[in-house]
This record gives C-alpha cells, sequence and structure tokens, in this order.
C-alpha cells in the first residue's frame, strides 16, 4: 500500500512539488500553522516515525512538501491532533480489534473515511466506530453533498447543519396544545378532592 501511495503522489503532483514556478499545492496559510505542523512531523520523527517521502519544509514559504510518516504510535501528538495540512500518519495493525482500539480511543471525529472495495469490511467499520459523518472510497465530498446532514458527534461538535436537516436543527419546534372549554377529562383530577377524585389519583399514581 505504501508503495501505492507513493506511486500516486507522484502522478499527481510529481516527485518534488512545490519548487519555484510549480502552484500544484498551496502553501501553508501563515507563519504560526506552518511552524505548528513542522513540529508535529519533527516530533514524531524524534519519536522514532519514519519519513516514508516528504519531510521536508521551505520556511521563507511556509511550504512543506506532502509527507508520509510511518511507525507512528498512538502517543504521538500528530496521532492525536488535527494536523490540517499536507501530513499523512500511518499506523500499521494485525486484527480488527486493533482498529477499533485505536480509533475509539479518541476523541469522536468530525469525520471517518474509509477505503474498501469489501462492502463487509466497510459495514464493518461503520458498525464498530462513531463519527459525525463518514465518506467512503473518498474525502471531504460529505460535507457538499445537498441531501446529508453535516456536522459532528459529541466532542466533535453538536447539531447537523444542510438541507433539511439543518432547517430542523435551527428551527424551533414549537409545541402548541389547545384544550375545549366546557368539561374534559382533565378537570377530573381538579380539586376540590373529595372521595371519587382523590381515588382516581390515587389509582393514576400508584406506580409512581
Amino acid at each position: 500500500m505504501l508503495i501505492e501511495l507513493k506511486k500516486a503522489y507522484e502522478k499527481y503532483y510529481g516527485v518534488k512539488p512545490g519548487e519555484d514556478g510549480d502552484r500544484k499545492i498551496a502553501q501553508i496559510v501563515n507563519n504560526r500553522h506552518f511552524n505548528r505542523i513542522k513540529s508535529l512531523v519533527e516530533s514524531a520523527v524524534s519519536e522514532g516515525a519514519e519519513v516514508l517521502f516528504g519531510g521536508e519544509f521551505n520556511d521563507e514559504k511556509n511550504f512543506i512538501y506532502p509527507t508520509i510518516l510511518t511507525n507512528v504510535t498512538q502517543d504521538s501528538a500528530v496521532f492525536k491532533e488535527e494536523i490540517f495540512g499536507p501530513v499523512l500518519p500511518i499506523m500499521k495493525y494485525e486484527n480488527w480489534s486493533e482498529v477499533f482500539d485505536t480509533i475509539n480511543s479518541v476523541e469522536i471525529p468530525l469525520a471517518l473515511y474509509i477505503f474498501s472495495r469489501s462492502n463487509r469490511n466497510i459495514s464493518t467499520i461503520l458498525e464498530h466506530t462513531s463519527a459525525g459523518t463518514s465518506c467512503i472510497n473518498e474525502t471531504t465530498i460529505q460535507f457538499i453533498h445537498p441531501e446529508l446532514p453535516f456536522g459532528g458527534h459529541n466532542h466533535s461538535g453538536i447539531g447537523k447543519a444542510h438541507g433539511h436537516f439543518g432547517f430542523r436543527e435551527f428551527s424551533n419546534e414549537r409545541s402548541v396544545l389547545k384544550q375545549r372549554i366546557g368539561f374534559t377529562t382533565a378537570k377530573m383530577i381538579y380539586p376540590p378532592y373529595n372521595g371519587l377524585k382523590q381515588r382516581i389519583i390515587n389509582f393514576l399514581t400508584w406506580r409512581l
């Protein structure tokens, strides 16, 4: 898989994107975020992670070459924090139990992406994990789908937006009850509480 990732990367962006005149990949938005992402990569490497490719930085241009890290541990900050940059940490696993333990050991994500040709594997992952949204064999497009609710779950956010779901979420569903004038069953428990009414109340509340 790692070899195929590298091939796909070079197919899309070339061996070394970001050189002068190459605008295939954007710079990091500002120096603060550049240094934050750079620190995540350098910290992971110092803890034993290996750079499959990338791992280079241009401090003058706030440019980070797309980077894939292997041998990343769960204790690494690059695994725990949201990166928002061209860095992909990869962890190996031996069985489904390891996968689910790893995913469920951290805060519930805004999005969970699954890449698989196996419907059985896809269903297994969806059944044993939780996320605000999920997308299969693609990324981010669930956000722009007009018929899908978008939003987080638990740590990643509360509520849903977009389309009918957004209308319901941001509207107040006001409940209104109109009682008829005259005798109603509700008046059977109005005071004064004579013997009959008291027996009715006792009957209605004896299990409370």
